[in-house]
Parts: C-alpha cells; sequence; structure tokens
C-alpha cells in the first residue's frame, strides 16, 4: 500500500473513532434516554419519605442553659454530685473518696535471675570400680572440658553431683543450681 492511501485510511479511522466517542457521550440511544432518565427521577422521589411534620421553630427562641457554675476541678479526683438549693438553683458539690491513711508499701524487687548454665552434658567417662565418674561438658562454642565431682570448671561453675544420665551444676558460690540431662538439654 503506498503512504498516501495509508495515510486516508488512518484518517478514516480516527474520525469513525471521534464519531463513536461522541455518540456514546451524548448518551447513545437517541430520544429515548432523556426520557427514561426523567422517569427514573420521578420513581426515585416518589420513595423519598414525606419530612417530619412538627418542628418545634418555638423552642429554639427559648433561653438555654448556661454552663454551671464551678464545682468543676479538672485537677481534683472526686466524685461531682449535684444538689439542690433553698432558691431552686443546682450546684455541684465535689466529695472526694476517702484514701486509705497508709499506701501500700512496695517491697524492692529481689535480684535478677541468674543466666541459664551454657554447658551440655555430652558424656560420661567411668573407670574402674576405685575411680571416680568424669562428666564431658561442651558449651555453645565448641569447648569440650571435663570435671569429676567437686570440680569447678571454666572457673565459674562447680560440678555437684554426677549420675548416669544426668549430672547437677551450680555457679561456683552455690547459687543457680541446674541438672543437666545427658541429651544435651
Amino acid at each position: 500500500m503506498p503512504a498516501e492511501r495509508q495515510k486516508q485510511a488512518l484518517a478514516a479511522l480516527l474520525a469513525l473513532l471521534v464519531v463513536v466517542g461522541v455518540w456514546q457521550y451524548m448518551g447513545g440511544d437517541g430520544p429515548a434516554a432523556p426520557q427514561a432518565a426523567v422517569a427514573a427521577r420521578r420513581a426515585a422521589a416518589a420513595e423519598m419519605p414525606e419530612p417530619p411534620g412538627d418542628v418545634a421553630l418555638d423552642a429554639l427562641d427559648g433561653g438555654r442553659l448556661g454552663p454551671a457554675d464551678g464545682g468543676r476541678n479538672p485537677f481534683v479526683f472526686g466524685l461531682r454530685q449535684v444538689t439542690a438549693t433553698d432558691d431552686g438553683a443546682r450546684r455541684p458539690v465535689t466529695r472526694r473518696p476517702v484514701m486509705p491513711d497508709t499506701a501500700p508499701v512496695m517491697a524492692p524487687p529481689g535480684p535478677p535471675p541468674l543466666p541459664p548454665i551454657p554447658f551440655k552434658f555430652i558424656g560420661l567417662v567411668e573407670g574402674t570400680a576405685g575411680t571416680k565418674k568424669i562428666a564431658v561438658l561442651s558449651d555453645s562454642k565448641g569447648l569440650v572440658v571435663h570435671g569429676s565431682e567437686g570440680a569447678i570448671i571454666d572457673g565459674r561453675f562447680r560440678i555437684l553431683s554426677i549420675g548416669t544420665e544426668s549430672i547437677d551444676i551450680a555457679y561456683a558460690d552455690g547459687r543457680g543450681r541446674q541438672t543437666l540431662r545427658l541429651t544435651g538439654q
């Protein structure tokens, strides 16, 4: 196709798109569309509820209650009660709740709990009947240490007792006793 013919086909296609767009924008259905819109508005107006009958506009001109005098103090905690006086005025009366004379005594918190002992019980070495049992322990860094009952491990922990499936270990000063099972838990 020559270039001139392509331009003419493109212009015709563009004109057709403009006509279709204008036709859809204007309503597309011809004269029936405005009549349908008018009928829909009438049906919607028929469904609307009626406004309320009596509106007391005179009540708006009447006196209004102003702010009550005082009795309210936002900086004081208490119960507010309203009492009537002899002249008919109402006054708020604030009564403070009865507070106990002694405040509860808070005990100081105890020392923080000791951190868990970082060793796992990974094995047991037993010799003949006359020798002591030796526990083999490992920490999270891969350090393997061993010791018998009463031995101090890593300068901080003491092995208290060695059983067949667990050991009892504590800090060297006797605090924080823990039982380590052979499973490593």
